[in-house]
């Protein structure tokens, strides 16, 4: 039998480790004196005490390293258990690590994103008539489901290319790009708007079911003018532009607040992604 001292010298283990060891039940003294309270352990302890102290020191959390040093009988063969104690953590680090890495390399892009220039400017726009399909989309990225936002856009597309044949139909051209606008609905999704240009008003009922006929205004628009393909962007995360766009609202004079915006809207042209340009723009006035 030895001491705690002696004890903790030969598994390198701290005087207070083998008390707060003691004291949780993981590595308890062969014999406690009643009187003076000192702690013995025995020789056939010291197995068990290194391999919880190497354990420990490689990373191993306290409840498998203490399952691993309490299955270590004096037979070095059961050395089997600790070493798959080790390579279970090696696995569980491997794994945090690949995390930390996509997280790192997904910030790395945010932030990369918004450091390119986006332009600012404020343009007088003439009254827009315009036809539209309205789809849902969840707003929390973290609550959608799985593939939500590849099924939107293909969504989004369908929708377009279903309003532009409703159009040719009725012998009417798209007088310029498509936008996209998002109107709030509850607190879970927004209606997305798919909005293609005419040039004349069409009447209300225009389409049936599911389509929108309207006109914008005539009106003064600040917009945010991104040079970029957009599907560079880690999904999920708000449009450099739009960043831009908000950050120009803000400092611009006369502004309201910007839920008393109708809406903010995004075109995208280009062919490819070295002239993809994202354009957002907000009605001032």
């Amino acid at each position: 039998m030895m001491n705690i001292g002696e004890f903790a010298a030969l598994t390198g283990l701290s005087v207070k480790a083998l008390r707060h060891y003691d004291e949780r039940g993981i590595l308890i003294p062969a014999a406690v004196d009643p009187v003076n309270g000192y702690r013995k352990y025995g020789e056939d302890q010291v197995r068990a005490g290194v391999t919880l102290k190497t354990l420990r020191d490689a990373g191993v959390p306290v409840p498998e390293a203490a399952t691993a040093a309490g299955s270590t009988p004096s037979d070095p063969a059961a050395g089997a258990v600790p070493i798959g104690a080790l390579e279970a953590h090696r696995a569980n680090v491997l794994a945090a690590r690949l995390e930390e890495d996509r997280a790192h390399a997904r910030a790395v892009a945010i932030v990369q994103s918004l450091t390119r220039p986006v332009q600012t400017v404020e343009r007088v726009r003439p009254a827009q008539p315009f036809v539209a399909t309205a789809l849902q989309v969840p707003i929390d990225p973290a609550t959608a489901e799985p593939g939500s936002y590849e099924d939107t856009n293909d969504d989004a597309e369908q929708a377009t290319l279903d309003l532009m044949r409703a159009l040719a139909e009725d012998g009417i051209v798209p007088s310029g790009p498509l936008w996209i606008t998002m109107r709030a609905t509850d607190r879970e999704t927004v209606d997305l708007l798919c909005c293609l240009p005419v040039p004349h008003t069409l009447p209300p009922d225009w389409g049936g079911d599911g389509v929108e006929a309207g006109e914008l205004p005539a009106r003064v628009e600040l917009c945010a003018v991104w040079p970029g393909d957009s599907a560079e962007l880690p999904e999920g995360v708000i449009h450099p532009a739009m960043v831009a766009l908000l950050d120009a609202y803000a400092h611009h004079a006369g502004t309201t607040d910007i839920r008393d915006v109708p809406d903010i809207r995004q075109t995208a042209t280009g062919t490819s992604a070295e002239d993809w340009t994202v354009e957002l723009a907000v009605t001032l006035r």
